[in-house]
């Protein structure tokens, strides 16, 4: 038995690929009514991947620490999956992230994974399709000559990740938030977990979609002053995506029939509700931009008595140019909700100084204070980031 442990250890570290990047972070808050004038952090990711015949591991795990706040840390695994192509598919199982839909910061068909905020409440406009809490799941794809099918079922349940209260990664909202109690959900089970299904192909020059999810809704409803409660979401969508020059011209939507929602003036309600994204990437040389506009529409349900009709208006531009031989780059992300005035801006340099070693500087601005951003514009901000890649 030992020796076979051996031989299959040793055999993976014959196949095996290291990877491991490491960086701190640190922000200096400009209001003087903020928690801490500075907030560091240092940060990493180790991963593991291996092929063993027909059968691939991937192991990878996240971690941070606060430098002034001790007890603001953290550490998991990102993702850890066994997967295996058979005939013209593919089976995965483990604990895995899924990306769907041609969004990049506002989530319409991509709702199978929770968001992650633990580390840092904007780290999905660093890195938002990581920025997302892994799910145990099991995965089967299956590729035809025109189409391809992806199936999934998933016995798991997360909340939507937040950063711990009284942080320097925190507000108001998410500090009354944190302060409530967790209610999982009482009929959580195998036979009442998740499943969703993509299907996709190429009609002329467009790449289409189209998405079911049945499962739970991650973004916990405020029931109580005391307790937050999972609820069932249900949603059907569709995307396309079409090259045209230097452009590409994407679009996707998503209709969630009863989804349970907290309105300020209503409380706890269900509506159907409508997403609908439009968006446009220009790229030349080293230079490139990308402009997003999504609605959600909050459609009167015929199953509550208190819901209404409600649109709400949100979008992005993001630009980026280098310099240097892409060693210098400039960018400048602009959030805003066209409803409620909030929004934030974020400019920042980065600079290679070797293959390995990344230095990142800049500012995060915000303005408004209703809704979830609301207690930023107390929290304007500079920032240096160092990387390293191993």
């Amino acid at each position: 038995m030992v020796k076979a442990v051996c031989m299959l250890l040793a055999a993976c570290a014959a196949f095996a690929r290291f990877s491991a990047d490491a960086g701190a972070r640190s922000d200096y808050i400009f209001s003087e009514s903020a928690k801490d004038a500075t907030f560091s952090r240092v940060y990493g990711t180790v991963q593991y991947q291996s092929d063993l015949e027909q059968i691939a591991l991937n192991v990878s795990a996240r971690g941070y620490y606060g430098l002034e706040h001790p007890e603001y840390k953290d550490g998991w695994f990102d993702e850890v999956t066994l997967s295996t192509d058979i005939g013209d598919g593919s089976f995965l199982i483990g604990k895995h992230q899924v990306n769907w839909g041609e969004s990049d910061y506002f989530r319409v068909v991509n709702v199978i994974n929770p968001i992650d905020l633990r580390d840092y409440y904007l780290s999905y406009i660093e890195d938002y399709k990581s920025a997302v809490k892994s799910l145990w799941m099991l995965q089967g794809q299956y590729f035809a000559d025109t189409w391809s099918a992806t199936l999934i079922a998933v016995p798991d349940f997360e909340p939507l990740g937040l950063p711990k209260a009284q942080s320097g990664f925190s507000n108001d909202v998410i500090d009354a938030i944190q302060s409530l109690a967790s209610e999982t959900p009482d009929d959580f089970s195998i036979e009442s977990t998740g499943a969703a299904l993509r299907l996709s192909t190429t009609i002329g020059d467009n790449d289409v979609a189209a998405y079911l999810y049945y499962g739970w809704n991650p973004e916990m409803i405020v029931m109580s002053p005391r307790y937050k409660k999972a609820f069932r979401r249900k949603m059907v969508g569709a995307s396309i995506t079409r090259s045209v020059d230097t452009f590409v011209l994407r679009a996707e939507t998503a209709y969630y029939p009863d989804e349970t929602l907290q309105l300020e003036t209503f409380g706890e309600t269900k509506s159907d509700v409508l997403k609908t994204l439009i968006a446009t990437d220009w790229s030349r040389g080293n230079a490139m931009a990308s402009l997003q506009l999504v609605n959600t529409c909050i459609c009167a349900s015929y199953t509550s008595e208190t819901a209404v009709d409600q649109n709400v208006y949100e979008g992005s531009l993001y630009a980026e140019i280098s310099t240097d031989n892409n060693n210098i780059t400039f960018s400048d992300l602009t959030l805003h909700n066209f409803n409620t005035g909030v929004g934030m801006n974020e400019l920042k340099v980065k600079y290679r100084l070797t293959d390995v070693l990344n230095v990142f500087a800049g500012a995060d601005l915000f303005w408004g204070d209703k809704g979830v951003l609301a207690g930023y514009e107390k929290q304007n901000r500079a920032f240096v980031n160092l990387k390293y890649f191993f």
